[in-house]
């Protein structure tokens, strides 16, 4: 979808606004991507080195650091999209879609680590 939707006719009636908001989507989408992708990586690369633990807490945080970028690129296309057909409900629709991926993705989790300790 982010790869496309430069090229086809309907760009050219976005505003300059929406543009900056398309190319923050499309840079957090490539970093998330890097991110969730890099601990296969990095495994392979280490395979048996007896480095298990500092692969496992590296590969941890990126996966964390690719989830937050993912749910900002996803909150920037639902922001692109929304003010694109309809305009005035795009904040409104951006900030439910961020508050259920910080719910859902990070507060549950979080909650449920706090209640055990």
């Amino acid at each position: 979808f982010l790869l496309v939707v430069p090229f086809s006719q309907g760009f050219v009636k976005v505003t300059s606004s929406q543009k900056c908001v398309f190319f923050a989507a499309f840079l957090c989408t490539t970093a998330a991507a890097l991110l969730l992708i890099a601990p296969t990586t990095y495994h392979r690369l280490r395979w048996r080195q007896h480095d298990k633990e500092q692969m496992l807490a590296t590969a941890n945080k990126m996966v964390i650091a690719g989830m937050g970028l993912l749910a900002l690129a996803m909150c920037c296309v639902v922001y692109f999209i929304t003010s694109f057909l309809y305009g005035g409900p795009a904040p409104w629709l951006t900030a439910v879609a961020g508050g259920a991926f910080a719910f859902f993705w990070f507060g549950l989790p979080l909650y449920r680590k706090a209640k055990e300790a």
